[in-house]
């Protein structure tokens, strides 16, 4: 007798969770778990670092499209890093929205600072543009 492999399976998309692996970001490694908070405050830090489209163990839904405004005219970057940011971080359901961004200029790099109210807290995030 055959067995019969057909299956009937269903991928449905969760909320993600809250509870992970600890990134110790100074020595480059993974040590411990986090969660709540500083699990958000770990996972905004990944979408914006993790470029969209690169990666194949990601979704296209995952990550921020930062590259291609390396180099752009700083008027250009200061309207289109906020859209892409925000529309970044969005696509996570803990994440309900992004709002009071500030422009910093550092030599030739323009960051931008912002807060990111998540279904934890609310938390400071930042991004740069060389």
């Amino acid at each position: 007798m055959i067995p019969n492999t057909e299956m009937d399976m269903q991928i449905t998309e969760g909320e993600m969770p809250a509870y992970t692996y600890r990134l110790d970001r100074e020595k480059k490694r993974i040590k411990g778990f986090v969660d709540e908070k500083e699990a958000m405050e770990q996972a905004v830090f990944k979408i914006l670092q993790t470029e969209r489209y690169q990666y194949p163990i990601y979704s296209f839904q995952y990550g921020s499209e930062i590259l291609s405004l390396i180099g752009q005219d700083e008027d250009y970057v200061e309207m289109e890093l906020k859209r892409r940011i925000t529309e970044a971080l969005l696509t996570d359901d803990r994440i309900y929205s992004v709002e009071e961004f500030e422009w910093v200029k550092e030599g030739d790099s323009l960051k931008m600072l912002f807060r990111v109210a998540t279904k934890y807290s609310v938390i400071q995030g930042e991004r740069a543009v060389y």
